[in-house]
């Protein structure tokens, strides 16, 4: 039995309260906030919407053409993409569908990532162009089913767009046991290999209602997340509770400073959900303008509290922080 087997048996064993939060009820909600932005990408000089509810419509097609096409409720499927709109509207579609979501690190080296693909048992392959060629020497590799995030309308040999699956109409989303396993994650590795742990939807969901009950943030916010989906932090914190609170998340092109820059710019952000070491760049880089501006004899709508923290969001552990950005 691979861990990530033992993992699953365990967590299956383990039962539990049924919790409050639903995928289903997730994705209700969001067809509720209508035309406000749940996902704004930054790049190349411009903000890029998806609305809640146009983001739920594909979530819930995408959800239903899985199970056409033989998605079975329970079945690995790995992503291992980096951070995009698509990314987050495969991953709640794999979720709604009942499929056990395999984040994997897009940064992963070769022997990483075919090591947890094959851990987890992952068949479904939801990937990139780039990684494709990593992935097809894999042992197995030929019962694969891959999809791609960045190849919307190009034919690729052996795998097709992602968007082929998303059914014609949307369905209902069945409801899903509070103790099935919803995401397989893996940690980093920096001691040993990586090791595997899963989160049932009852385990999602008490974390995801439990921040939103704090009333940290409210519903048109935007959340820049910065950081990567495949860890559990980003996946529940920045991106489950986000959308559970109406919040936008906005991606932006880059984690590089620049690309920072922009996205506190030009997505109006109000709240950053990120690590104390993101916190030390972004204020180190505002003490240095303000020290530029006053070598200069200038001033500028920036104060230090601009980066002080908001709110804990994990106890003694990463924060999210709100911003009162300048005009």
């Amino acid at each position: 039995m691979s861990e990530a087997e033992r993992h699953i048996s365990d967590s299956g064993a383990s039962g539990g309260a049924a919790a409050p939060w639903t995928v289903a009820r997730l994705v209700q909600a969001m067809e509720a906030r209508g035309d406000a932005p749940a996902i704004l990408k930054v790049g190349e000089g411009r903000v890029t919407p998806w609305s809640y509810r146009g983001l739920a419509d594909t979530v819930r097609r995408l959800a239903a053409g899985l199970r056409e096409a033989g998605l079975e409720p329970g079945q690995p499927a790995a992503i291992y993409a980096p951070n995009a709109p698509d990314w987050i509207a495969v991953a709640l579609g794999l979720n709604a569908a009942g499929a056990l979501v395999v984040p994997v690190d897009d940064l992963a080296g070769q022997e990483r990532a075919r090591s947890i693909i094959a851990d987890s048992g992952a068949k479904w392959i939801f990937t990139t162009r780039a990684h494709l060629a990593t992935l097809r020497p894999m042992p197995g590799a030929k019962t694969f089913r891959f999809y791609l995030l960045d190849a919307p309308g190009e034919p690729v040999a052996g795998a097709s767009s992602w968007r082929r699956l998303v059914a014609a109409a949307p369905a209902a989303i069945p409801d899903l046991r509070p103790g099935q396993p919803a995401c397989l994650f893996y940690t980093s590795g920096t001691t040993g290999p990586p090791k595997a742990f899963v989160l049932t939807h009852a385990n999602i969901g008490t974390n995801v209602r439990a921040l939103a009950a704090e009333g940290l943030v409210a519903p048109g916010d935007r959340a820049l997340i910065p950081l990567p989906l495949h860890h559990a932090y980003p996946y529940i914190v920045g991106m489950l509770t986000s959308l559970e609170t109406g919040m936008a998340i906005v991606l932006p092109q880059g984690v590089t400073g620049p690309h920072i820059a922009e996205a506190l710019h030009a997505a109006r952000v109000t709240v950053v959900i990120g690590v104390p070491r993101l916190y030390e760049a972004l204020l180190g880089g505002v003490e240095a303008r303000i020290a530029a501006a006053a070598d200069e004899g200038r001033m500028i709508g920036i104060e230090r509290e601009d980066i002080g923290a908001r709110a804990h969001l994990q106890r003694g552990g990463p924060r999210a922080q709100r911003l009162r950005t300048a005009d």
